[in-house]
């Protein structure tokens, strides 16, 4: 009889720490979506736009394309490494942009592998629902995007800082 009891109690805690783990992951994924979105809204209000043809009227395009900086938010979001307790970094300097995301790059991953379209899910709940909540297109296809849309990316793998660090040093902020 006791084992019994035993066995109902065990289940009654995975069942609680199951319900437990949905509500931080659905907590984990609403925060996701608003840093995205913030994010965004911080490079859209402080970089450059420039009118590149357009009507007076207009609000200009950004000097770095809006693809680009969409999958990068994105990739330094979903992929970052949440075990390590350091923030994600987005600066906007004068002749540059730098995104640092906590974390290198998971199992023997590359930069040239990336490049090429190669992804390691590091953090499964956010990619799974990232399609549903972000401008996420396809999986592994972020980084060709972003290179496309916007050449001179520089990627860096930071091993010995444990950390992922993107920059843009194709910026004409000249007033």
């Amino acid at each position: 009889m006791a084992g019994l009891e035993l066995r109902n109690c065990a289940e009654k805690i995975e069942e609680r720490l199951s319900y437990l783990a949905v509500f931080l992951c659905c907590h984990m994924i609403r925060w996701t979506q608003r840093i995205y979105l913030e994010s965004m809204l911080f490079f859209k209000q402080n970089l450059r736009h420039e009118q590149k043809g357009q009507n007076f009227n207009s609000t200009g395009i950004l000097e770095i394309s809006e693809i680009a900086l969409e999958e990068l938010v994105q990739n330094t979001l979903i992929h970052r490494d949440y075990t390590q307790n350091s923030p994600v970094r987005m600066m906007i300097f004068d002749n540059r942009i730098e995104i640092i995301s906590p974390g290198c790059l998971p199992n023997n991953l590359t930069v040239e592998k990336i490049k090429l379209g190669y992804a390691v899910v590091r953090n499964n709940l956010l990619a799974s629902f990232s399609s549903r909540l972000l401008k996420y297109r396809v999986f592994g296809s972020g980084i060709i995007r972003a290179v496309e849309n916007q050449p001179g990316i520089e990627f860096i793998n930071d091993e010995d800082g444990n950390q992922f660090n993107v920059c843009n040093g194709k910026l004409n902020m000249s007033p």
